[in-house]
């Protein structure tokens, strides 16, 4: 009882530690700088004209103003516009990605499956069996 107690407590600790470290790990990688300036552009965006509420008359002036802000901040990136903007936009593939833009992949490899249905016929199998090849 006692050596399962303590190797309860062990286990309580070392999982306390794997915690402390993760959580470690995740703060030495938050760039505060950068966080602070996205945080202070959508201020800078939405809240500060939304404070002047004379602007805002009528449901439309509203409207208007969330097509003028939001629309733009939210919009997709359009290929084709001789600009390459990721993540929306990355080498072309095949038909993924924007070629147009930014261009094809170079480092592409060429995959060949072949899929074959098992033989469903006894001499065949017998035959498979015979030559060696297991019936997955």
């Amino acid at each position: 009882e006692r050596v399962e107690l303590a190797r309860n407590y062990r286990q309580t600790i070392c999982f306390a530690v794997y915690i402390a470290l993760y959580f470690w790990a995740v703060y030495a990688q938050v760039d505060t700088s950068r966080t602070f300036d996205v945080e202070q552009s959508l201020l800078n965006a939405y809240i500060t004209p939304l404070t002047v509420r004379n602007e805002y008359k009528t449901k439309d002036d509203f409207y208007k103003w969330v097509r003028e802000r939001l629309v733009p901040i939210f919009a997709g990136a359009t290929c084709g516009n001789g600009k390459c903007e990721p993540p929306g936009e990355y080498a072309g593939v095949g038909r993924f990605g924007c070629e147009q833009d930014c261009g094809k992949q170079p480092n592409v490899s060429t995959v060949v499956v072949s899929l074959a249905d098992p033989p469903t016929d006894a001499s065949l199998l017998a035959y498979a069996l015979d030559a060696g090849i297991e019936p997955t």
